[in-house]
């Protein structure tokens, strides 16, 4: 008797050294580097809006004026946490719990929602997740724009290598003159491209499980996979005749 493996099964057996080394030649790849270059300019915007929010919140809490302000970058926060949570689940193919009902929708009254929304875990962790977005988006986007430079550097040597020349903070360390030195520029572009994607991909997936575990609460996953109770549908016995 002859046993055949199923082809799903056959694909989730893959070797995960295989599929990290094929990742480079993945659209995630690139997906991944869009988010990482996005994360220096976003970080700055979040940044200056909690600082800006917290800091005139609590500067006026004394007044009338301190606690709305104080309310409204929490919740001007949850929605940036939301933004977030979609361009990780976009971006990084992250699967993000949900992060619960939306603030002050629930039609039960403000104090009813008030209590849910300081109560939700991600309220609070969802800030937190903006506030390091701009100390761990200036890394990584330095990161991706040196290697995205040096790896278009080299590989650009063929069409400019009469005028080509490497340098290192002034100093000149290799001029290129001929044919054969612009073609292992070239090939030397190749795999320094190819090692940073790779990198690059495991900054992103950093970034993935920050995102999975500052964005979404299980709990909220666990209640929208419920299934609905359906109740039975009593119906009138026909006399008997």
């Amino acid at each position: 008797m002859n046993a055949s493996i199923p082809a799903g099964a056959a694909g989730s057996r893959r070797d995960p050294l295989a599929q990290i080394a094929l990742a480079p030649f993945h659209a995630r790849s690139y997906t991944n580097l869009v988010f990482l270059l996005l994360a220096m300019p976003l970080g700055i915007f979040y940044f200056t809006f909690l600082v800006t929010g917290l800091a005139v919140g609590f500067g006026m809490i004394i007044t009338l004026l301190g606690v709305p302000i104080l309310g409204l970058t929490l919740w001007g926060s949850w929605w940036l946490a939301a933004l977030e949570r979609k361009l990780a689940m976009g971006l990084l193919g992250a699967e993000v719990p949900p992060m619960g009902p939306q603030p002050f929708r629930s039609g039960k009254g403000f104090r009813h929602d008030l209590e849910e929304f300081l109560g939700n875990r991600v309220t609070w962790t969802g800030m937190l997740y903006l506030g390091l977005k701009l100390p761990l988006g200036v890394f990584t986007f330095a990161v991706a724009v040196t290697m995205i430079a040096v790896s278009t550097s080299f590989v650009l040597v063929p069409f400019l290598y009469p005028l080509s020349f490497i340098e290192w903070d002034g100093v000149m360390l290799w001029w290129v003159d001929s044919p054969a030195e612009a073609g292992l520029c070239f090939l030397i572009g190749l795999l320094f491209t190819y090692v940073s994607l790779l990198l690059l991909n495991g900054l992103a997936a950093l970034w993935k499980m920050l995102a999975t575990a500052a964005l979404g609460s299980p709990r909220f996953a666990v209640a929208a996979e419920a299934p609905a109770v359906v109740e039975p549908v009593e119906t009138a016995e026909a006399p008997q005749a």
